[in-house]
């Protein structure tokens, strides 16, 4: 053993070296756990923020989505009429399909959307017939039979919009 500085064997400062390296490898370590901890929890934030971020776009566009249909509908229906709403209505029925599942798509399509179309046509020929004067009896006939369609079919349709608004319902929810 060789005698250095302070007293200190060579054997004691290798010792002592090999120490420090050893704290402050632990020291970097620990400050580099503590990083990778907070990043963790930023990056947990982050997707949280994400989720909640899709949560409520599609909530929007959900409710967006359902008040268009309510809307077009009571048009059609207020005597608004043309063939824009059909078409509106129709391109809906696809992006309802992606927003609230086949379930709803259909539904919209088999008890709004075609149940509107028919009561276009019936509009149209109850106002084909109301433009023909003087009425022959078919014709009187044919417009009694027009006017009792298009009452079913109104009467039919705003059922359905209240039924498909209890459907909505489920996904109208802003969850936590």
């Amino acid at each position: 053993m060789i005698e250095t500085v302070a007293g200190l064997t060579d054997l004691q400062i290798k010792f002592l070296t090999a120490l420090g390296q050893i704290v402050m490898g632990l020291a970097l370590g620990t400050i580099t756990a503590v990083i990778a901890a907070k990043q963790l929890s930023t990056a947990r934030l982050q997707a949280k923020t994400a989720r909640n971020k899709l949560r409520l776009d599609n909530y929007q566009r959900r409710v967006d989505l359902y008040e268009t249909i309510d809307r077009l509908a009571r048009s059609a229906l207020g005597g608004t009429s043309g063939s824009h709403l059909d078409l509106e209505i129709g391109a809906k029925i696809t992006e309802a399909r992606w927003l609230f599942g086949p379930g709803v798509s259909e539904y919209i399509s088999k008890k709004i959307h075609d149940p509107l179309i028919e009561f276009g046509a019936a509009s149209v020929t109850h106002s084909q017939l109301l433009n023909s004067r003087p009425l022959e009896d078919q014709e009187q006939q044919e417009l009694d039979k027009t006017v009792e369609d298009r009452t079913r079919l109104r009467r039919e349709i705003y059922d359905n919009l209240r039924e498909l608004e209890k459907r909505m319902d489920e996904f109208l929810v802003l969850e936590q």
